[in-house]
């Protein structure tokens, strides 16, 4: 291995193989987040521990889950994001969250990729913007409920 790299390259393909399409516990499965992944556990119980925390000071805890290119562009021809499992299951949990997918569908799919997202898959200013222009109304309302 320290001495050959086609053997490393060859190693190094096969963990990623593995880890995304073979494994029982990979964070992704069938394009969607794996509910049966210890990742997917982990995070449905930090979210539980943050409402928790939330509440026990007095707050209204929200999360916002925020798509990334591949999710907007199936939502915007019908299909699901990639996270869909996780609000699926915050929704039961009853643990409030938004979900940021909604402004980029509002908007339609006639620019996701080239206008919404930047190099490393980031937010570009117009997606931030998108989103920004999605939330603050919403919070503003949340905010005149808990008054």
């Amino acid at each position: 291995y320290d001495l050959s790299p086609t053997v490393r390259l060859v190693s190094s393909a096969w963990i990623r193989v593995a880890n995304r399409y073979l494994r029982r516990d990979r964070i992704f499965a069938d394009g969607r987040l794996n509910q049966e992944s210890s990742a997917f556990k982990i995070q449905v119980e930090l979210f539980v521990s943050f409402k928790d925390s939330v509440i026990a000071a007095g707050y209204q805890p929200i999360i916002l889950l925020l798509p990334d290119r591949e999710s907007v562009a199936a939502r915007a021809t019908g299909g699901e994001a990639l996270y869909a499992p996780l609000a699926t299951r915050l929704d039961s949990l009853g643990i409030p969250f938004l979900d940021a997918g909604d402004a980029f569908a509002v908007k339609g799919a006639q620019a996701h990729d080239e206008q919404w997202f930047g190099p490393g898959g980031h937010y570009s200013p117009a997606g931030n913007a998108v989103v920004a222009e999605w939330l603050l109304p919403l919070l503003r309302a949340a905010s005149d409920r808990a008054m």
